[in-house]
């Protein structure tokens, strides 16, 4: 497992309860895994026609010999590269809204409503993924405070791994 799919695959299992009843169909869309504009298939060109240019942009020392990691900072959302392709979306305010309506600031009900059950949930996030293929890693994470989103994750949230 790179480095990389080891970071994501901590912060799924960080929010994976024991004994919650799971998500029972594949509820996602790839059109659902579409935010700000970006997809999985976006590159960097894409991202800064849809964006702009980054306010910063870091490549972390901790991903080791994948040099091609980057992070793509906004004000409102960060984006995350593996070899050039858009991996995962940040979003951390409520500018954004995901295809169903979901923003960050949104109660659980509310995601609960628009996205049914979770695979995984507590009173930290919701997982929900894309099918539950093995070697499946795209689906959206909220991220939640005190019942509230307080951060929106798309792209390959999880490891097959």
């Amino acid at each position: 497992m790179n480095t990389l799919r080891a970071l994501q695959f901590i912060l799924l299992v960080s929010l994976v309860p024991s004994g919650l009843p799971a998500q029972v169909t594949d509820t996602l869309t790839d059109d659902d895994l579409n935010i700000a504009g970006l997809t999985a298939q976006t590159d960097t060109q894409g991202v800064r026609r849809v964006l702009g240019a980054p306010s910063r942009v870091d490549r972390p020392d901790s991903v080791g010999a994948y040099k091609s990691f980057s992070i793509w900072r906004y004000p409102r959302l960060k984006v995350v590269f593996n070899n050039g392709q858009c991996d995962v979306v940040e979003v951390i305010d409520s500018s954004f809204a995901t295809k169903r309506g979901a923003r960050v600031g949104d109660q659980e009900a509310k995601i609960r409503r628009l996205y049914g059950r979770p695979m995984h949930a507590n009173s930290r996030g919701l997982v929900y993924v894309r099918s539950f293929a093995w070697a499946e890693t795209r689906g959206i994470v909220f991220s939640l405070d005190a019942g509230r989103v307080s951060k929106i994750t798309v792209g390959n949230v999880a490891s097959p791994d």
